[in-house]
């Protein structure tokens, strides 16, 4: 199947445009060179990538579907010191930034669910995206060999899973019991307070 590739340099303005409706507020959006898109939940700054090369429109807007998700739903408590949400300092004071990695697994499977109900039509923009990452960019390293999940922390699983997993893209493994308790939780949670009570949870856990 051939693919279309577009440059995002003739395209920034029409997907600021996008971002800001589907944000439903005007958040700056900034085009610049880095390695992948994210957003300032305190300074309302959306940033999407500048490649050398042409990339997949599926995949920038997967990256506008994404940082807008965390728009809407991430609250924007920050602690300045660390300069992480201040749910990480919670988690663990000492280290905050490592309890991030964990409370952004839990936090994206819960914000791209959301999208994906308040925006239908987005779920193709998801399902493309996240099967370019996958199978062009090789986006967890896993160089087309499945048996590497398996070794993984859960975590890691669980982040494959709602990225990957849900899509049929990659069977991820996930033991009953515990793992699948984890698995049901962040399926189901629905609010801010949910996904820092899963983190914690989890960042023990592992």
């Amino acid at each position: 199947m051939i693919k279309k590739e577009v440059s995002v340099n003739t395209n920034s303005d029409h997907k600021s445009t996008i971002a800001k409706l589907l944000a439903t507020e005007n958040i700056h959006v900034v085009h610049k060179k880095t390695p992948t898109a994210s957003f300032n939940v305190a300074t309302r700054e959306l940033i999407l990538p500048i490649f050398k090369d042409s990339i997949s429109n599926d995949l920038y807007d997967l990256f506008v579907c994404h940082e807008v998700a965390h728009a809407l739903w991430t609250p924007n408590d920050m602690d300045e010191e660390s300069g992480c949400l201040a749910a990480c300092v919670e988690i663990d004071p000492e280290h905050p930034g490592q309890a991030m990695g964990f409370l952004n697994i839990v936090e994206d499977a819960r914000i791209e669910r959301m999208i994906k109900n308040k925006f239908p039509g987005l779920r193709r923009d998801f399902n493309a995206g996240y099967s370019y990452l996958h199978n062009t960019l090789d986006l967890f390293s896993l160089s087309c060999d499945e048996s590497k999940i398996a070794d993984m922390g859960l975590a890691d699983r669980l982040n494959i899973h709602f990225k990957l997993g849900i899509l049929g893209i990659l069977n991820v493994p996930i033991a009953e019991g515990t793992e699948s308790w984890f698995l049901d939780r962040i399926e189901n949670a629905t609010t801010f307070d949910e996904v820092v009570e899963i983190s914690r949870d989890l960042y023990e856990y592992e």
